[in-house]
């Protein structure tokens, strides 16, 4: 959805939730708002519940009567501040007391509706709140796609300015790499296996290979019992999580061990289960 394309169906399926102790406000609050085409509410009597059902839900507008008893309106707006920490609160308090306006506005909410309703000023602010709502998400969405295209542009900066080297070593890295993957097929390993991972995810290896020791042990627990179905799933794993951190040993290995899991070949799988305790034992990371 572009910035510049919010329509009428936007507005009218945003996800809105009404809070109020008393079931009949609610009722007449969910008639009112239903009859006007909106298609997505979700009410509540208990202040206490709606941080979590805001948190699952992420509501567009939240209809929020402030005199409730446990936990006023206030309160609760104090808590949804540590839900949108850096986001726009989508508050529209209800309040009977005028004193009270000032106050919601300070603490966050973002416009108010006063006892006894009325209809026409609750439809007219409500519309107005989703449309600045929506559209506040839709340029949270567009900066963060901007900063994420900016980031990729520096990227690319720094690989061209960096590329003789790293091209290098990327190089050296796939025909070990590709060496490693001759030898799996032939059902060997090297007597020592090294890997260069990436700057971002260097301080991530240790834990990255400890794991994966964790792995063999747990595999070979598996196998044990014959539960093709965790081998498979540790397999999976294996395959999933070792190229992203530069070993494409384990990713091989892992792909391996899902496919003999997946025909049940015991045999397989206990080869494939010496070549990861082969490989953890004998890789080498290098600076």
């Amino acid at each position: 959805m572009a910035i510049d394309t919010l329509t009428p169906p936007d507005v009218f399926a945003a996800r809105i939730l009404i809070v109020d102790d008393q079931p009949a406000n609610v009722e007449l609050l969910e008639q009112m708002l239903a009859g006007a085409g909106y298609t997505s509410l979700t009410s509540t009597v208990d202040p206490h519940a709606v941080c979590e059902l805001h948190r699952a839900n992420h509501y567009a507008l939240i209809l929020l009567d402030l005199q409730m008893p446990g936990m006023d309106g206030f309160q609760v707006l104090e808590a949804l501040k540590h839900i949108d920490r850096n986001d726009y609160l989508p508050v529209l308090v209800v309040t009977a007391q005028p004193g009270h306006k000032l106050r919601a506005l300070q603490a966050g909410a973002k416009d108010f509706v006063s006892k006894p309703f009325d209809f026409a000023e609750i439809k007219m602010r409500v519309r107005n709140m989703l449309e600045v709502r929506l559209l506040h998400e839709q340029s949270r969405l567009h900066a963060l796609s901007l900063e994420r295209t900016l980031r990729e542009v520096e990227a690319s900066r720094e690989v061209i300015r960096c590329q003789g080297e790293e091209l290098r070593g990327l190089y050296d890295q796939v025909l070990i790499e590709q060496k490693l993957s001759d030898r799996l097929r032939l059902n060997e390993l090297p007597d020592v296996i090294r890997v260069r991972p990436d700057d971002e995810v260097r301080h991530l290896v240790p834990d990255f290979l400890a794991k994966r020791k964790t792995d063999v042990a747990a595999l070979e627990t598996a196998l044990v019992a014959c539960d093709f179905a965790a081998i498979g799933r540790l397999g999976h794993g294996l395959k999933e999580t070792g190229r992203a951190y530069g070993f494409d040993g384990v990713t091989e290995i892992g792909s391996a061990i899902e496919r003999a899991a997946h025909h049940q070949d015991a045999a397989a799988i206990g080869t494939r289960i010496g070549h990861l305790a082969a490989y953890l034992l004998r890789v080498t990371v290098l600076e």
